[in-house]
């Protein structure tokens, strides 16, 4: 018997580098997970970094070595997954972002991918390089 996920798969509209650690950055409610991206296999943008920017974050979690359960096969090239979590009042959803060696969980209220100049953020770049 197959099972029914919770999550849904939100597609990016850019190609974030499946092998790229991700640099999370969180200040007051709002968490900013920096990659690189790729415009063709194997080829780095030179030009562009990737953001996933989440707000109203209540939880983060990270746990080297261990899978999110209930988790759909990816059928984007680049995705998020995300699923309602019920707390009280307050409208949540969690999110489930890919990283290099293990996925990163957070609660939050909304999401926004962007991408930024890498002439602008030499300091995410070389902490991405490190």
């Amino acid at each position: 018997m197959s099972r029914v996920s919770l999550f849904e798969e939100i597609d990016m509209p850019f190609w974030q580098d499946p092998q790229c650690h991700v640099l999370l950055t969180h200040c007051r409610d709002r968490v900013a997970i920096y990659f690189f991206c790729w415009t063709a296999p194997a080829e780095e943008d030179e030009l562009q970094i990737g953001v996933i920017e989440i707000d109203g974050v209540a939880a983060i979690q990270h746990e080297r070595g261990q899978a999110v359960a209930d988790l759909p096969e990816a059928e984007f090239k680049s995705s998020i997954m995300r699923a309602r979590h019920l707390d009280g009042e307050t409208p949540l959803y969690r999110y489930v972002v890919h990283s290099h060696d293990a996925p990163i969980s957070i609660i939050g209220r909304q999401h926004r991918f962007m991408q930024v100049p890498r002439e602008q953020h030499g300091d995410v770049v070389r902490r991405l390089r490190a």
